[in-house]
């Protein structure tokens, strides 16, 4: 059998005490570490199991035999016949780097050595796959588990169980490299020396002269081992350095970026695939990493053990010269800019969060690399964070790269500019629209000046700030902005081009505001079928046209369709972001509106709930989205005739959006009409025409397109009570249908001005006039 494990793991000392417990008739153990040492060993073994003047005289013949091969093959039958006549031996092949070395000496054959067992110690991960070995018998010794560090520190320094500062202890412990070796010297070196463990830790860390020199005093008085954590690594990675250039570069890589979960593919892209497979080979060859398995994405990658990256990273540090800002370094920075970038292009989700951790940590060796190279990294971990919808740790790092931008460029500076239109995506997704379009505005003058008006660049930056100003209600201004940056990608692309679609997308959004809900549906259908053939049918990109493109279907009155839609975007959102992420809380909150409309309102609220509950573990109290959730929340409330709630509800959305968008806002008018169909609905008339009054005046300040709703919500309010009084006063009954009739002549008046001939506001209030007549 083979153990198998890293230096310092404890398989020399499990094989020596499986061999005291076997009963073998004949132990043995040869160290294997060089051929010299092997061939020593053989010879003393030849020597032990000599038992006449004239065996130990035909051990000094073979001994004396000049050619290598010959002598070999005569140890080889000299210790085979000597074995065999042992009906049960063990012999330990101890601290085996390759098998080819031992080959000659290996007892493969029972009917030359007899009866007995073999146990190899090795590095090398890769013996799994000798012919001799079955893989069964291949058993890989592990890390030690926290409670078995803890009781083998506590075994040789048992004062550390009874001292005051015992938590000092149990944290520390934590951080020593989870093996034998590095806990019983850890022990050892605190007990002799009566630092503390945080001391010890330091010291650990910095790796200087006169720490490793104690640390191999100690290890020689106690006898445990001949060779400390950093001698175990350092001299494999000698031979490996030694072995090729590529080897050296790909080591630097990964002794700086995480020590988990690496990316084969990552190695990949940085020299070729065949030379990555030799350098793993040879890294698994002194069990200095760990493969997968493969995670739930099928993403090969592997893991090296974070005192084996420390310490690879020092010897670069110390013995290599490392220094600041090196070429060596630079070229690692660049690599991930651009590497990151690719995966971003592609929006390859699973690549992206894969690789965050590692810029991250690159970013902790901040000590080794230039104010710009951090810049860098900064703003393509913002980038990457804000595509996987975690919009406060962009905002933080897109800040971090901002802030060293302007410490070191002008403010003309175009990356500049583009930190601040990510930025402004970032506060338009939270909802901060104001400090967004600030943003994005001041990053549309920087890329106007530097690529001009018609430049793609200007486009991209056009496309963003179009679609701050539909969220503050300003649609004219959207659609200047969307169209012009559309016909900037039809001119450089075409219309089919994913640029052009991303556009259309939005501009399909400002129609559907505008109520042309057939153009919308028109852009929308179009943007859907070409991001599903683009990134897919699950992925969060389509998700974001699915939930625009339902709430289209649902003011076409087509609810099945748009259910079919939100339940299959919630499914994606559930699947990538989580259940407590923003996209999927905005998406249940888009399927809780169209379950009020098609009057399921239970399931309407519980969505609508689930969704204000995950929004406020993301979102302060008064933040903007709970404006437009409270709405819908409290419509849904009055649709169960729950007025009272609804009220409240409706009140709390007031106060949020008049502190966000002011008194004369359009969405306060929205606000206002709400109100005032909950308070028609409870006969409070009075309270309900100082709301639709108000909505009347901010929406003809305005010239909003939207002045018809508060005439349109006049007449439903009439046509109700018209209904109350059809068999009773035939007077109150005809002014209230006289008064209906004025106020869908007005607000059919209104949208036949201002939007398509097509558009669903005209087609229902036309409907409702035509109604009065039946």
């Amino acid at each position: 059998m083979a153990l198998v494990g890293i230096g310092g793991a404890g398989k020399s000392t499990i094989a020596r005490k499986y061999a005291r417990e076997s009963g073998a008739h004949m132990i043995w153990e040869l160290n294997a570490e060089t051929k010299q040492s092997l061939i020593s060993s053989a010879e003393q073994l030849a020597y032990a199991l000599s038992k006449t003047s004239e065996e130990r005289q035909e051990i000094e013949r073979i001994q004396l035999i000049k050619n290598d091969s010959i002598r070999k093959r005569s140890l080889y039958l000299f210790l085979s016949n000597k074995a065999k006549s042992y009906d049960n031996w063990l012999i330990i092949y101890d601290n085996v780097n390759a098998f080819n070395p031992i080959e000659k000496y290996f007892p493969y054959d029972a009917s030359v050595w007899g009866n007995g067992k073999v146990i190899i110690t090795t590095n090398d991960n890769n013996i799994i796959h000798n012919s001799y070995i079955p893989s069964e018998n291949v058993i890989y010794v592990n890390a030690l588990s926290n409670a078995e560090k803890f009781s083998l520190f506590n075994a040789i320094h048992p004062n550390s169980e009874h001292k005051g500062d015992k938590l000092d202890y149990t944290q520390c412990i934590d951080e020593i490299p989870p093996f034998p070796l590095d806990v019983s010297i850890a022990a050892h070196y605190i007990k002799e020396t009566q630092i503390s463990c945080k001391q010890y830790l330091e010291y650990s860390y910095e790796q200087q002269e006169h720490f490793m020199f104690t640390q191999k005093n100690i290890l020689y008085d106690i006898g445990a081992y001949s060779r400390t954590r950093y001698d175990i690594i350092i001299m494999p990675v000698q031979r490996i350095i030694n072995s090729s250039d590529k080897f050296k570069d790909l080591l630097l890589l990964i002794s700086m970026i995480d020590s988990q979960n690496i990316p084969k593919k990552l190695l990949s892209s940085y020299v070729d695939e065949i030379t990555v497979d030799s350098f793993i080979h040879e890294l698994n060859k002194f069990s200095l990493i760990t493969r997968g398995p493969k995670n739930s994405n099928q993403v090969p990658t592997f893991s090296i053990h974070l005192s084996t990256q420390h310490a690879i990273r020092l010897y670069f540090i110390n013995y290599l010269q490392l220094a600041k800002n090196t070429e060596q370094l630079h070229k690692i920075t660049s690599f991930i800019k651009n590497y990151i970038k690719q995966e971003l292009t592609k929006n390859d989700l699973v690549g992206i969060k894969l690789l965050i951790p590692h810029i991250e940590a690159l970013l902790t060796r901040d000590i080794l690399f230039s104010d710009m190279n951090k810049a860098e990294l900064y703003g393509e971990l913002g980038i990457s964070y804000f595509y996987l919808g975690n919009y406060y740790k962009s905002e933080k790092f897109l800040l971090e790269a901002l802030e060293l931008y302007k410490t070191h460029y002008n403010k003309d500076y175009v990356r500049i500019a583009e930190i601040l239109a990510r930025l402004g995506g970032v506060y338009r997704n939270i909802g901060n629209y104001q400090e967004s379009k600030n943003f994005l505005e001041q990053a549309l003058r920087s890329y106007s000046t530097h690529y001009g008006d018609d430049h793609i660049e200007t486009a991209w930056i056009s496309t963003y700030l179009g679609s701050v100003y539909r969220h503050i209600g300003d649609y004219n201004k959207s659609l200047i902005l969307l169209e012009k940056a559309q016909s900037i990608y039809r001119r450089n692309y075409n219309e089919d081009h994913i640029k052009s679609i991303w556009n259309a997308a939005y501009l399909g959004q400002v129609y559907k505001n505008l109520g042309n809900y057939p153009k919308a549906q028109e852009l929308l259908e179009r943007s859907l079928l070409a991001y599903e053939k683009q990134y897919g049918s699950n992925h969060t990109k389509t998700a974001w046209i699915i939930v625009h493109l339902s709430s289209v279907y649902r003011h076409l009155g087509l609810a099945q369709k748009s259910k079919e839609l939100l339940k299959k975007a919630v499914e994606i959102y559930r699947h990538n972001n989580g259940e407590n992420s923003i996209e999927f809380a905005w998406s249940i909150a888009h399927l809780g509106a169209m379950y009020k409309d098609i009057g399921e309102i239970d399931e309407s609220i519980k969505l609508l709930e689930t969704s204000l509950t995950i929004y406020k573990s993301h979102l302060k109290g008064d933040h903007i989205i709970f404006g437009w959730i409270f709405c819908i929340l409290g419509n849904a409330y009055r649709d169960q005739m729950n007025y009272n709630q609804s009220i409240e509800l409706l009140q709390k959305a007031l106060e949020v959006n008049e502190k966000h968008y002011g008194r004369n806002h359009i969405k306060i008018a929205y606000t206002l009409c709400d109100l005032a169909s909950t308070n028609f609905a409870l006969g409070y008339n009075k309270a309900a025409l100082e709301y639709v009054n108000k909505a009347v005046d901010i929406l003809d300040h305005g010239q909003h397109l939207y002045k018809y709703k508060p005439y349109e919500i006049l007449a439903d309010y009439h046509l109700s009570e018209a209904k109350k009084s059809e068999n009773g006063m035939i007077s109150y009954h005809d002014h209230h249908k006289s008064k209906a009739k004025e106020c869908l002549t007005k607000a059919l008046d209104i949208v036949q001005k201002n939007f398509p001939n097509n558009s669903a506001h005209i087609t229902r209030i036309q409907s409702k006039i035509n109604n009065l007549f039946i």
